[in-house]
């Protein structure tokens, strides 16, 4: 497997270690993703380790070169997972990965 970093940002490493230490990202019936702490039955994440937790990866999503983490209040407190600094969707299978930094960078 290719290297895959890792990354934080605005507490979403403390969200994801006061809710157990796992967060758990994979594809729903509509082909979009979804992030909670619990695991949906039925999928063999891939597991990647952070620094005090673990992200689960549904096989199903093409690995990217960075997940990045982010926590967000509204409209509940949760952690949103960034392919590559953007989303991903099987549902949207014309539009590209974001390759570099993401949308604002995209060229």
């Amino acid at each position: 497997m290719k290297t895959v970093t890792v990354e934080t940002f605005h507490g979403a490493e403390d969200y994801i270690r006061e809710h157990g230490g796992r967060l758990f990202v994979w594809v729903g019936d509509a082909g979009l993703e979804h992030e909670t702490t619990k695991p949906k039955e039925g999928i063999d994440f891939i597991e990647l380790r952070g620094d005090g937790f673990s992200l689960y990866v549904d096989p199903a999503i093409e690995m990217p070169a960075r997940w990045s983490l982010v926590f967000h209040r509204f409209p509940r407190p949760h952690v949103r997972a960034l392919w590559n600094g953007g989303a991903w969707s099987a549902a949207l299978p014309w539009l590209s990965p974001w390759e570099g930094e993401g949308p604002a960078t995209a060229s």
